[in-house]
């Protein structure tokens, strides 16, 4: 799968990610945040494009000390990513 930095993206909330340290997404992305939200309730955000789709990752209001993480994207693309023990998709 091809994973390329961006500046930002449109995509909407998704689902979560869980069990996962700030390190070892910088690991599995290959590049550290890159992005940040304007409402400062975001430590950590990491903007890309995986396959030609608009993804994010981010911490929302500190979840990073539990090691949960919102995502922005297709589900399936993060299934694929990061494994589907991992994702929790919220419809």
């Amino acid at each position: 799968m091809k994973i390329v930095p961006v500046c930002n993206t449109n995509a909407r909330y998704t689902g979560d990610l869980q069990n996962l340290k700030k390190t070892e997404i910088d690991k599995i992305l290959g590049f550290k945040p890159n992005g940040a939200f304007d409402d400062s309730k975001s430590r950590w955000c990491w903007d890309f494009k995986a396959n030609g789709k608009e993804c994010s990752i981010y911490d929302w209001k500190g979840s990073s000390r539990y090691g949960q993480w919102s995502f922005r994207g297709p589900a399936d693309i993060f299934q694929q990513i990061f494994g589907t023990e991992r994702v929790i998709v919220r419809q």
